[in-house]
């Protein structure tokens, strides 16, 4: 590891190492590849107990923050429901309600269909 900053400042300089910025920061298509990296390393034969532990540790973190998310946008939204009930469908708040009643296991399906956009 120390062979690797020492190359680095060698390389960019002192300053250009460590600026912000020089290392790009993640899009959801690097958040989707290393799920996908974890959720294959949690099932592999090949992997070693630990190994895949910490996978699947990753893997229910993931799937916390992302089901967080997506109560949060269903929360807004029933939110901006009431505010405008008025012009809104009784059916529309009546799916938005189950919505938010649904279980953390039927969002997360959700979320596996929609490439994990909430």
């Amino acid at each position: 590891m120390a062979r690797y900053w020492e190359r680095r400042r060698s390389l960019l300089g002192d300053a250009s190492c460590y600026a912000q910025g020089i290392v790009p920061s993640g899009t959801f298509w690097s958040y989707k590849r290393l799920y996908d990296r974890k959720a294959a390393l949690a099932s592999d034969p090949e992997a070693d107990d630990e190994t895949r532990e910490m996978a699947k540790e990753s893997l229910k973190i993931m799937h916390d923050v992302k089901i967080q998310a997506l109560n949060s946008h269903l929360e807004q939204e029933h939110r901006h429901e009431h505010e405008r009930e008025a012009s809104s469908s009784a059916e529309h708040r009546e799916h938005l309600l189950l919505s938010l009643q649904a279980p953390d296991e039927l969002k997360l399906q959700f979320l596996r269909a929609e490439d994990f956009i909430e």
